[in-house]
Order: structure tokens, then sequence, then C-alpha cells
């Protein structure tokens, strides 16, 4: 099964004596390079503190990157929430979710006439994938709106947050579904300052960390302890406060249940029963 490796972090293979490798996957919410940069915090503490060759993988969308999961391709999984709940069920072991909310956002450009989400009819709207867990929660809070996709808007999947938040000041869409995270990682903030927000009710935990339950308990144990680890560090704390995740918490009960409304919708886009 062919992946997109992102990053390789053990250049230094002669200076440390490694046991194995750990191999996670990170959810294609944006680009490759940008994952790079985001992850090299998290993936070069892990390496000096597990002592372990740590790769860091996606896939090319993320109904691939479900599938990938599913096929056991990697050790440990940050995933969509959506996706997140489905892979327990399955099996998989639940980390740490980071301590914030995926909050539906629907951005437009400040000068254009669209105040209130019930303002997009007729327009194109631009989302990340169909597959997006907001894109799930944004079609029925359009809906809830009075927008019905294919009658009075078109959306377009452009692949990615970064693509579909570009789009919009590209001018080649009228709208993009979003969230926070993706705007506070956006490179150029300038450009952010011709958006303008149009907030909706529709929120769910933010993305899951997950162990695949090949891997054995004490192992999980040890994942968990240098991630609380690396959140109190510098470094970790530099890398929360830069993506907006602000640090780690359990996944609770509460959170699954909270997303047994998009299950449906999750599985009828994989294809799934």
């Amino acid at each position: 099964m062919k992946l997109i490796k992102l990053i390789l972090l053990f250049s230094f293979f002669s200076i440390f004596c490694v046991a194995d490798s750990l191999k996670i996957g990170v959810t294609p919410y944006t680009n490759a390079l940008k994952i790079i940069k985001i992850y090299k915090p998290l993936t070069d503490f892990l390496t000096k503190e597990l002592n372990t060759n740590v790769e860091v993988y996606t896939s090319s969308n993320y109904k691939k990157f479900y599938e990938d999961v599913e096929s056991g391709d990697f050790d440990l999984i940050v995933t969509s929430p959506h996706f997140g709940a489905l892979h327990i069920q399955n099996g998989f072991i639940p980390i740490y979710r980071y301590n914030t909310s995926l909050d539906l956002l629907i951005i437009v450009l400040k000068d254009s006439p669209y105040k209130k989400i019930s303002d997009l009819k007729n327009t194109t709207i631009a989302t990340p994938d169909y597959l997006a867990a907001l894109n799930i929660g944004g079609v029925k809070t359009l809906l809830d709106n009075g927008l019905i996709e294919g009658k009075n808007f078109k959306l377009e999947d452009l692949g990615s947050h970064t693509s579909a938040i570009k789009s919009v000041l590209l001018k080649t869409t009228d709208a993009s579904i979003t969230t926070y995270s993706p705007l506070k990682q956006f490179s150029d903030k300038e450009l952010l300052k011709k958006i303008r927000i149009l907030e909706s009710d529709f929120k769910m935990p933010h993305l899951f960390t997950l162990a695949n339950p090949k891997l054995n308990k004490n192992k999980i144990n040890q994942i968990k302890e240098k991630l609380k680890k690396f959140e109190k560090s510098s470094e970790g704390k530099i890398f929360f406060k830069k993506t907006g995740y602000k640090g780690y918490i359990n996944i609770s009960k509460e959170d699954i249940e909270s997303l047994l409304t998009v299950s449906k919708d999750t599985k009828k886009y994989l294809g799934i029963k």
C-alpha cells in the first residue's frame, strides 16, 4: 500500500542506538510540507525520548487515510474525531485528544456581501474534503440555514484546509468551511486580514491520538507518558501555542457519544455499513 512519506527524523542514526521504529500517521488536513513543519518538534522529541526511529506518514486523501489506518499501516495515529470514533469501535486504543474543540467556521472575504450563513445562496463553497469532520457538520449547518447542495449552492472539494482557505483569498470560491486551527497555522497572516468569519453552533472534539492495538500495553503507556512530557517541555509549549491545540486531554465517553450524530454520514461517505 503506497503512502506519502512525509519525513524521516533519523539522519543522526550513528549517534543513537535505536531499538525499533514508530510510524505515526497524521490525517491529511493540510499539505505534506506543512505537516512536516508542524510535527517536527514532536517527532524530534519522541525520537530522543523513546530511543526509536520515528517516522511520520500521511495518505493522499481522507478516505485513503481511514483505509490505511484500518489496514494497520501506522503504530500511532493523529486523526479526525469522526474517524477516531470508528477506529475505537474497531479496537484502536485511545491515548489523548487535543484540548480544544473543532468549531465549524465559514470564511468569506471581508468586502463580500455575506454577513451570515443564510446569505450564501447561489455561491460556491470550498471544503477541505468531503470526508473532513467539519464538512459533514458543515453540510448539515448549511441545510439548517436554508442552503441545499446542488440546488442553491455548489460544494467544491479542494483536498485540504489550506487549499480551501486560499480559494477564498484568490476569489475562486465565495466561502470555505474550516476551523480555527488551520487559520492559526496559515503561513501568511497578512492575507488572513482580508477574511471575515461566519460562526456556527456546530462543534466537535479535536483530533484524536490513538494507538494501534498491535502495540503492547507497556509500549502504549510509555508513549502516553512521553506525550505528556512533551506537552510540559519547552518545545512542546511552543508547539501547542503555534498550533492552537493547547495540550492533551483524555478522550472521554462524552466525546465519543457527541460524534454519534455524524457517524451515519461518515459511514455513508466512506461506503461502509
